[in-house]
C-alpha cells in the first residue's frame, strides 16, 4: 500500500467512526478565527499535535500560516499577503511568530541545497537562475532565535501591516512544548526604516549594500535579456555609490574595488608557487605591466 492508499484507507475509517460532526457548522463563521489571533510558523513536522494545545488553541481559533524556518523572504511575499488576508478579511487583531529551538534550517545553505538539486536532476541553468536569491534566503538563517526577532521586527514594520496589530515573538521546545517569549508587541520591535529613522547601524548598510551588488553581479553573468543587463548595471553602480557615502572614499576608488569582478559572486582562491633555479627566480610578466609568482585562480 502506497502512501495516498494509506490516507485514503484512513480517511475512510475517521468518516466512519469519527467524534466530531461539523455538517451544521455555521460555513461563514467558522472561517473566523475565534480568538482573532495569527500564528506564523515553521514547517517542522514535530510540531504538529504539539503547538496548538501547548499555545492553548483549537480548531478554529486561530489562522497559522508554515513555511520553513518561519521565515519571509520579502515585503509583500507569501505569508505578509496571508497576514494581510488574516487581518483585513478575517478580523486577526494579534500575530503570533512561533520558531523552535533545535531547527534544521540553520545547517541549511545555498550551496548544500544546489548540491542536493543537482543530486535530484535540476539542471544548472536553473539552479543558477535563482542562485543570487537562494543565497540571500538560505544563508540568511542562522539562529532561530534572531530569525524570530527579525520577522517579529519586519512584519511589525512592514507597510501593509496595520500599526494596531500586535505582534510578539516565541520559541517552542519541538519535544516538551515549553515556550519563551522573545518579544512582544510592547518592546516595540520597529524598524528605523518604518519608524522614520535613520538605521539602526552602518553595519546593516554595508549588508545591505554587498547583497545588492552580489545580486547585481550575478543578473550581469547570468542575464541575457539586454534590458535586465541595463537594470542589474544600474544596480550595480547604485551599490557602489551607497559604498562610497558610507566608506566616504571616491567612487572610481570604490568601483576600481568593489565592482571589478565578474561571474558568480564567491570566494575565490589564488595558487602561486615560487620556483628558484640556483641565484634566479621564476616570475610572470602580467598583462597589467606588473611582475609576479606563476600560479592563478584555483577553479
Amino acid at each position: 500500500m502506497d502512501r495516498l492508499e494509506e490516507i485514503l484507507a484512513a480517511n475512510k475509517a475517521f468518516v466512519a467512526n469519527g467524534k466530531h460532526d461539523y455538517t451544521e457548522e455555521d460555513i461563514a463563521a467558522s472561517k473566523l478565527p475565534k480568538k482573532k489571533m495569527a500564528i506564523f510558523t515553521c514547517m517542522d513536522t514535530r510540531l504538529t499535535e504539539i503547538l496548538e494545545p501547548a499555545m492553548g488553541i483549537q480548531r478554529g481559533d486561530a489562522k497559522i500560516i508554515r513555511t520553513v524556518g518561519n521565515y519571509l523572504t520579502g515585503e509583500f511575499d507569501a505569508v505578509i499577503r496571508s497576514l494581510m488576508v488574516a487581518i483585513y478579511e478575517l478580523g486577526v487583531e494579534e500575530i503570533f511568530v512561533v520558531g523552535h529551538y533545535e531547527c534544521g534550517m540553520a545547517k541549511t545553505t545555498a550551496d548544500s541545497l544546489a548540491a542536493a538539486m543537482r543530486a535530484h536532476g535540476v539542471s544548472e541553468g536553473a539552479i543558477a537562475k535563482i542562485h543570487g536569491e537562494l543565497e540571500t534566503w538560505a544563508n540568511a538563517f542562522r539562529d532561530p532565535v534572531e530569525n524570530v526577532k527579525d520577522a517579529v521586527a519586519k512584519i511589525a514594520g512592514n507597510p501593509y501591516i496595520p500599526k494596531n496589530i500586535k505582534v510578539h515573538g516565541l520559541m517552542i521546545h519541538p519535544r516538551t512544548g515549553k515556550l519563551d517569549v522573545i518579544q512582544t508587541a510592547a518592546d516595540k520591535p520597529v524598524s528605523g526604516e518604518a519608524a522614520g529613522q535613520e538605521p539602526s547601524s552602518k553595519q546593516q548598510w554595508l549588508d545591505w549594500t554587498v547583497k545588492i551588488q552580489s545580486l547585481a553581479q550575478a543578473g550581469l553573468h547570468y542575464g541575457r535579456d539586454r534590458f535586465d543587463l541595463e537594470r542589474y548595471q544600474e544596480l550595480r553602480d547604485i551599490a557602489a555609490a551607497m559604498m562610497a557615502a558610507q566608506a566616504d572614499l571616491p567612487l572610481a576608488k570604490v568601483k576600481e574595488i568593489f565592482c571589478n569582478e565578474t561571474g558568480y559572486q564567491t570566494p575565490k582562491i589564488d595558487t602561486r608557487a615560487a620556483i628558484f633555479q640556483e641565484d634566479n627566480i621564476l616570475l610572470v610578466h602580467e598583462s597589467t605591466g606588473k611582475w609576479s609568482l606563476p600560479g592563478g585562480w584555483i577553479r
